[in-house]
């Protein structure tokens, strides 16, 4: 019988090591698995952080563009006998006042066909003739100038061919 107590005491120390070995084994498994969360967790923070910036920059971008004034003038040219009549016409949604067109060549003659209306609303028009001699230039480059409501001055750089 004794051999059987013996036994007995060393199937339990077989059963005693192997659940310690398990324990370890669970423990190192379970230390891995934070750390692979931590990284994981470490990983999704650096992408949030990243789109955060990128959406930042894409929401300045917008807003810039937003604030950015577009041009309202819709231009169409027509020739004519002895010159060019050039037509604009304002679009966009405000009224705008102090309208003037200038010429970089003083001798040409640019005139206006009819009165630039003050205030101009989005709509009106006025034409512009540039009546050629054998003596003009090839071509013109006029400048049309106008102050938004909010006071802001803007100009808009055209070349007549």
């Amino acid at each position: 019988m004794e051999w059987v107590a013996a036994a007995i005491a060393f199937v339990s120390a077989v059963a005693a090591l192997w659940q310690a070995l398990e324990a370890r084994r669970a423990r190192r498994s379970a230390q891995s698995a934070a750390l692979d969360a931590g990284s994981h967790e470490a990983r999704a923070a650096a992408a949030a952080e990243r789109m955060a910036a990128v959406l930042e920059e894409q929401n300045q971008r917008e807003r810039e563009n937003r604030n950015r004034y577009e041009n309202p003038w819709t231009i169409t040219t027509e020739s004519y006998n002895s010159g060019i009549a050039v037509s604009y016409r304002l679009g966009g949604t405000e009224a705008i006042t102090d309208v003037k067109v200038g010429k970089t060549v003083e001798r040409e003659r640019v005139e206006s066909r009819d009165a630039i209306p003050n205030p101009m609303r989005p709509g009106q028009s006025f034409t512009m003739t540039w009546s050629q001699t054998y003596a003009s230039v090839r071509q013109l480059d006029l400048v049309v100038s106008w102050t938004r409501p909010n006071g802001e001055r803007h100009e808009f750089p055209f070349t007549l061919p």
